[in-house]
């Protein structure tokens, strides 16, 4: 007997406030969807930041100050965790006998409103990364 109120007062409570329990339904809709959104949108943007670097070609990528890299690392850290490299880095690793080789890339963002995503990409290598790579110009 306790079975069948247990079951049947929470059920009459629900018809008889039809709209809080409605309102509540929403709420906990809209809170589910949100937390699903949020959570495939961090997994996404990780999932393009690695493919983006493994894409590179390269084991480590040191990056200057304002790349869109760097843009990326600290929307997904969420502003914290960045190391920057002293001014001398540079130098250093290409004196390296451990590294075998070191190409500095620029990659310098600039409005275009012609393109679709209102941006474009500017990209620049050394012409000794073009042999290191295989490639011919």
């Amino acid at each position: 007997m306790s079975l069948k109120y247990a079951v049947l007062w929470p059920l009459a409570r629900l018809r008889e406030t039809r709209f809080v329990s409605a309102m509540s339904v929403a709420a906990v809709a809209m809170a589910s969807f949100l937390v699903i959104s949020l959570t495939s949108f961090v997994e996404e943007v990780e999932t393009a930041v690695e493919t983006e670097l493994q894409g590179l070609g390269y084991d480590f990528l040191i990056t200057a100050r304002g790349c869109p890299y760097e843009a990326a690392t600290l929307m997904l850290r969420g502003g914290v965790g960045m190391r920057y490299m002293p001014e001398g880095v540079r130098t250093t690793v290409a004196k390296d006998s451990a590294i075998s080789a070191s190409h500095p890339i620029l990659l310098h963002p600039v409005r275009d409103p012609s393109s679709d995503s209102g941006m474009m990409i500017l990209r620049g290598v050394e012409p000794t990364s073009f042999a290191a790579s295989g490639l011919t110009f």
